[in-house]
């Protein structure tokens, strides 16, 4: 078991955070972690690193409890660009924690290349913008040994550019068979990176494959006299649809998109705009907490 929190209590100034939880990653790859502001999202990374201890439980990173030794071997901690000191540059930043984790000083270099700050990372971290910062804290995440990432908001406010390099870095980790745990409001991303998603609900973890929950969306316009026959033809096939005007939206469970639009095509329906997607964390996120 690469993480498991067994009977987990934590309370914040007498608020109770997690209640009883019960949670454990099996398989490595990239999990999202999802949940309202306020949910414990950046405190349920703070205990998996021993930065906050639990009022009461257990938690186990591959079955042993957490020590100072047990998280400095197993666990990188990627928190917001706060933990960076304005007057280092990338470099001196890169090079202590290569020092630090015995890893040679050599393997910066194809880092640094890799997530483009060459050009900046031997100017102070006070200059940069933030998506120069979170390449910074992606670059120390990338070089670390450590086999679970944990990564606070990598992804917050930053520009199109350093969004793809990141997505590319976290990628790349667990490419290597690392595990990565993110935490994003950018629910757009997240489906980006990966289907494994964490909810916390009710002072408790939900982890869930959102495979079980994807459905295929088409949504179609047609001319106003179309729209009584698009009707009477979803109707009489059992389709589960929105209308809105002439705007018609299909969720698509068993039925293929290829199979609607050959059906449309042999009606002969006239279709003036057409669109398809497949739903993602943000339709379970609006089920899990009744956001209409």
């Amino acid at each position: 078991m690469i993480v498991r929190m067994e009977h987990v209590d934590f309370n914040y100034k007498g608020q109770p955070i997690f209640d009883d939880m019960k949670w454990s990653i099996e398989n490595s790859g990239i999990y999202g972690l999802i949940a309202p502001n306020g949910f414990g999202k950046t405190t349920l990374l703070n205990l998996m690193a021993g930065q906050l201890l639990p009022k009461k439980g257990k938690i186990l990173i591959h079955d042993q409890p957490i020590t100072p030794k047990v998280i400095f071997e197993s666990i990188c901690f990627t928190q917001d660009s706060s933990v960076l000191y304005d007057y280092l540059s990338a470099l001196d930043h890169l090079l202590f924690f290569c020092d630090q984790r015995k890893i040679p000083r050599s393997e910066i270099e194809p880092v640094a290349e890799f997530l483009n700050i060459t050009s900046y990372y031997k100017k102070k971290v006070g200059s940069y913008s933030l998506g120069m910062k979170q390449r910074t804290l992606l670059a120390i995440a990338l070089l670390s040994k450590a086999p679970i990432l944990l990564l606070d908001e990598p992804l917050n406010g930053l520009d199109p550019t350093s969004t793809i390099l990141i997505r590319e870095a976290i990628a790349k980790m667990a490419e290597e068979g690392k595990t990565v745990i993110v935490s994003s409001h950018n629910l757009d991303e997240i489906d980006k990176l990966t289907n494994q998603i964490l909810f916390i609900k009710e002072q408790k973890i939900w982890l869930e494959d959102l495979k079980h929950y994807q459905k295929q969306v088409m949504k179609f316009t047609v001319i106003p006299k179309e729209t009584k026959r698009l009707t009477a033809i979803f109707q009489q096939n059992s389709l589960d649809y929105l209308q809105d005007n002439q705007s018609f939206t299909l969720y698509l469970s068993e039925t293929s998109s290829v199979e609607i639009l050959n059906l449309l095509i042999k009606e002969g329906i006239e279709i003036i705009g057409f669109e398809q997607w497949t739903t993602g964390s943000e339709q379970r996120y609006k089920e899990l907490y009744e956001v209409n």
